[in-house]
């Protein structure tokens, strides 16, 4: 007797797992930390830097208007700052969060890319605990199937 069912089964219909978004994944999860690290550790806490910028009165730059003293402005202080303001009070986390509950709503992989992007940013930028949830929500939708092929997968 051959023990090979001869009638097709439900998993015969299910389709084969992809393994390339989960590397896709990791690679946004890389790019924001990177990105992250390279803000933190070489804009954000090196004291030289920070003893300069924070002679800067940044209410008046913005008051006279930025663009107005184009020639003039540090740049580094001021990519600096808006780092600094990105991560103030959780920003940063929250936005992120915020991405990775509408991919899991919506069941969206771009949208769970960007909130790992930003969530892996998150968690190097001082914000660990948005940033976790907001990493461990999008990595659910980004590994899950898509929406498409769960509803096709119900149809049979």
């Amino acid at each position: 007797m051959d023990p090979t069912p001869t009638t097709p089964s439900a998993l015969t219909y299910l389709p084969e797992p992809d393994r390339r978004p989960a590397a896709w994944g990791l690679f946004w999860l890389f790019l924001g930390w990177a990105l992250a690290s390279w803000l933190r550790h070489g804009l954000v806490e090196p004291a030289l830097l920070t003893a300069r910028c924070d002679a800067i009165v940044w209410s008046q730059v913005w008051a006279q208007g930025v663009w107005s003293q184009w020639a003039s402005i540090d740049w580094a202080c001021l990519v600096r700052a808006t780092t600094v303001q990105v991560f103030v009070n959780h920003r940063l986390a929250t936005v992120a969060l915020a991405v990775a509950v509408l991919a899991l709503v919506l069941r969206r992989r771009w949208l769970a890319g960007v909130a790992l992007f930003l969530g892996a940013a998150a968690l190097v930028l001082y914000s660990t605990d948005r940033g976790t949830l907001a990493v461990l929500l999008a990595g659910w939708v980004w590994v899950s199937p898509p929406a498409a092929a769960q509803r096709a997968a119900s149809r049979t």
